[in-house]
């Protein structure tokens, strides 16, 4: 009924008998549902990984230069990300992606979301944009910087013109797709994201979260300085102050670039692999 031809439908689903547990099994633990806040950053920003983006960042600068350059995104957040979601293309996912989708299609705690993920795969397979054999993330989420198929329709770009969505091994393409993306959902050019900051001891916690958006110099105000105990930049930027493990751990003011990188973690959905 959507349009997909008969032929992708046969070799698609050729040898498909039963959900695989293994996925069912993933969905219901994802770390960044069952972690705190420093265990998560501790095992994925390691020191190694940080100097790997660092190397990324030079090698490529070239290409990511022309990518700031259109969509307005740093090549530092790109790079950022592509180290977050697959460490930099090494771990870009080994499950066939049309059976994770039917699998968490057929389970009835998402099965609507799923169940369209699939069928926007099988179209992008139908139009040749995406290969049947491809493997991706447990949850479907595929390439290096881990798109769900329906982002890969909206928003990923042939940008090295080859008819071909080279998610997996065309530079050109992750990096613009991933620019494209950001500059899609609100990336802001020449804004930073926000920056860690130290709350004073009398404060009231109810002006915390993404609702309350106050100018940097009213938090100033409020007491609020840098980690170094140093005031704060004077600026009418708007933040809001989150504080992801409550009042005992720590705490950012956000711009709103932090908004676009929030629904990008939110719609590529950052998974294990």
């Amino acid at each position: 009924e959507q349009g997909v031809s008969k032929s992708t439908i046969d070799q698609a689903f050729s040898g498909l008998s039963a959900p695989d547990p293994s996925i069912i099994s993933k969905d219901s633990a994802q770390a960044e549902f069952s972690q705190n806040f420093w265990r998560y950053i501790s095992s994925r920003v390691s020191q190694y990984r940080i100097d790997r983006g660092t190397e990324k960042l030079s090698s490529n600068k070239n290409i990511l230069n022309d990518i700031y350059k259109k969509y307005g995104v740093p090549g530092h957040v790109i790079v950022a990300f592509w180290g977050l979601e697959t460490n930099y293309g090494n771990n870009t996912g080994k499950y066939n992606l049309v059976r994770s989708l039917a699998t968490l299609g057929f389970d009835k705690r998402r099965s609507e979301f799923f169940t369209q993920q699939l069928l926007v795969l099988l179209k992008l397979i139908d139009d040749g944009k995406i290969s049947l054999s491809s493997n991706g993330s447990w949850a479907g989420a595929m390439g290096n910087v881990q798109f769900m198929p329906s982002n890969v329709k909206r928003y990923a770009i042939d940008a090295d013109g080859d008819g071909k969505l080279g998610l997996w091994d065309s530079k050109l393409d992750i990096f613009a797709s991933a620019g494209n993306f950001l500059h899609q959902i609100g990336w802001h050019r020449g804004e930073r994201w926000g920056r860690e900051v130290v709350i004073p001891n009398k404060f009231n916690y109810e002006l915390a979260g993404l609702n309350t958006k106050k100018a940097v110099n009213d938090w100033s105000s409020l007491g609020l300085k840098g980690t170094n105990m140093d005031r704060l930049p004077d600026s009418n930027m708007k933040a809001s102050l989150i504080l992801p493990m409550g009042h005992k751990g720590p705490a950012f003011l956000v711009y709103r670039n932090f908004l676009s990188i929030f629904a990008y973690s939110r719609f590529s959905q950052i998974n294990q692999k």
